[in-house]
């Protein structure tokens, strides 16, 4: 399938991830996140996410545990925020944000299917 056509898994991707990075945000409260941080979130999704919108049901998975991950990704934000102002930085670097996901990884289990961290 081609970009911009519905229903690619692509643009499913990139859906879900910005989503998901929108949360993130949400969690680091004013702090910016590093393009290349973003980029580890990235490649995370994509590994884990991809596999998921091959499945034929994934919409109606998606719109029961969205909510988990959502909440997930912005504990990850909070975390992660809160590293970076220990360091002094008024950004999120990717080595703040690998040392979150060991904080926050575990604790929704359901967010599992959708969530890298």
């Amino acid at each position: 399938m081609e970009p911009g056509i519905p229903n690619n898994p692509v643009n499913d991707i990139e859906d879900i991830f910005g989503a998901a990075l929108f949360a993130v945000g949400r969690g680091a409260k004013g702090l910016w996140i590093d393009p290349a941080a973003v980029q580890f979130l990235r490649r995370q999704f994509v590994t884990r996410i991809g596999p998921a919108v091959q499945e034929p049901d994934w919409r109606d998975k998606w719109r029961d545990e969205h909510a988990y991950l959502f909440a997930q990704a912005e504990a990850l934000g909070r975390h992660a925020a809160r590293l970076a102002k220990e360091e002094g930085r008024a950004f999120i670097a990717g080595c703040d944000l690998a040392a979150a996901i060991g904080k926050v990884r575990g604790h929704l289990p359901m967010a599992g299917r959708w969530c890298p961290f």
